[in-house]
């Protein structure tokens, strides 16, 4: 894994952990990669020594005093209302359309199961 992916996902998980200052944890983790670095050692190496990003996090939520976010950052109230104004739309678009391709095929197979019929009486009268 690449470090910048590796921090990526570090933030990610602390963010959605709602820790205070997610961007300074993952500023540490850097310093503490790019010193092991400094030192020849393997990025795989340093990566595995450290853990998956969601270990790390998990590690940083078990330190005593770490502050954690109260309040809705702008991230996640546009998250929801993006979904407000896309999600619920859409889902309702998508089982209108649904609905509408189900009966426009039924409405095909009945047409032709009746035309199937009436074409049978035609041929019995003959």
């Amino acid at each position: 894994m690449r470090k910048q992916w590796y921090l990526l996902r570090l933030w990610w998980w602390l963010f959605w952990a709602r820790v205070k200052h997610a961007g300074a944890y993952v500023a540490d983790y850097r310093q503490i990669i790019d010193q092991r670095l400094a030192k020849d050692e393997r990025l795989g190496v340093i990566l595995t020594d450290l853990g998956t990003p969601k270990e790390v996090a998990a590690a940083i939520l078990a330190q005593p005093g770490v502050r954690l976010r109260h309040k809705w950052t702008w991230q996640e109230i546009l998250v929801v209302i993006f979904l407000l104004l896309f999600g619920i739309p859409l889902v309702i678009w998508l089982i209108s359309f649904a609905l509408t391709v189900f009966l426009a095929v039924l409405g095909v197979v009945v047409a032709l199961m009746l035309l199937g019929w009436l074409i049978g009486q035609v041929m019995k009268k003959r």
